[in-house]
């Protein structure tokens, strides 16, 4: 993100509200084709669960788009304050029981719990890159959003770059 985004946003905060959207239409099967603009992607069930495996479940989509969320605000983070991320990996873990997804069990549908479990090379000092973790993981609009209704372990390991 610029300086000169920063700056319009702070002359003007109305023009940081925006409203998203995703259009999304059933595919053949237990496909279902997301569109942004130009972009267009599919998920799909498993074939255990009826699909034919042609992209990756909504479940599979939601644990990568925690991951993606804390990758892509750590890049703003990063630039933001001086820390050179020289790589990142982020494992995000989801509980779920799918005996409540298919009507066979009472219980919460959904995950239950998360984990998240990231790696971070950086020749910045430790401290300065946890500062800046503490910063993404609480600017993350994902994490905010899934941490209303679910429980979210997050941690960050930190490995010196030579």
């Amino acid at each position: 993100m610029s300086k000169e985004l920063i700056e319009k946003f702070s002359n003007d905060p109305s023009l940081a509200e925006k409203n998203l959207m995703v259009k999304v239409t059933k595919g053949e099967n237990f496909r279902a084709v997301m569109k942004i603009g130009d972009l267009e992607w599919q998920t799909d069930a498993p074939e255990g669960l009826g699909g034919d495996g042609d992209g990756p479940s909504p479940l599979f989509v939601m644990l990568g788009l925690i991951g993606s969320c804390q990758c892509t605000v750590a890049q703003f983070w990063s630039q933001k304050m001086g820390v050179k991320i020289d790589e990142m990996e982020v494992m995000v873990r989801g509980q779920i029981n799918l005996q409540e997804l298919l009507g066979e069990k009472d219980g919460p549908i959904g995950f239950r719990s998360f984990s998240v479990r990231t790696k971070i090379k950086s020749s910045a000092p430790k401290e300065k890159v946890e500062e800046m973790m503490k910063q993404v993981n609480s600017h993350c609009p994902v994490f905010s959003n899934v941490m209303g209704e679910t429980d979210m372990e997050i941690k960050t390991s930190i490995v010196a770059s030579d």
